[in-house]
């Protein structure tokens, strides 16, 4: 698997260190794995992976930076939108729209994309 960057998005070190505690808190992993829809999954973890959407362009066909793109196409990983309930407990105000990136564990199927989760 290619090396994905940790910084795809440069936030304040507070701002960072809050969102990435809330991104890998035990509710938020277990609610990602509960919506993901997948098949038997047991789990699902932060992979560290935030970034801000992109607008469709030729260099953008996806929405993702290049360097996450490839992950779409996995089957154990799931991208998902930060709930605004999280960005805002994190006091992350801008950019104003977050992905994460999840692995699932024990997954046998999975979406790309899982419904925005309203829990933190």
């Amino acid at each position: 698997e290619d090396h994905v960057p940790s910084d795809l998005v440069d936030l304040p070190s507070d701002v960072d260190g809050t969102l990435r505690a809330y991104l890998a808190s035990e509710s938020m992993e277990t609610k990602v794995a509960e919506e993901a829809r997948v098949v038997d999954a047991a789990a699902a973890r932060f992979t560290g992976i935030i970034f801000e959407p992109k607008a469709w362009s030729d260099a953008t066909p996806r929405g993702v930076p290049k360097a996450v793109e490839h992950l779409l196409d996995s089957d154990v990983h799931v991208v998902v939108n930060v709930p605004p309930v999280v960005m805002f407990k994190a006091k992350c105000f801008k950019p104003s729209k977050l992905c994460a990136i999840y692995e699932l564990h024990g997954a046998t199927r999975a979406v790309t994309y899982a419904a925005e989760s309203t829990a933190a």
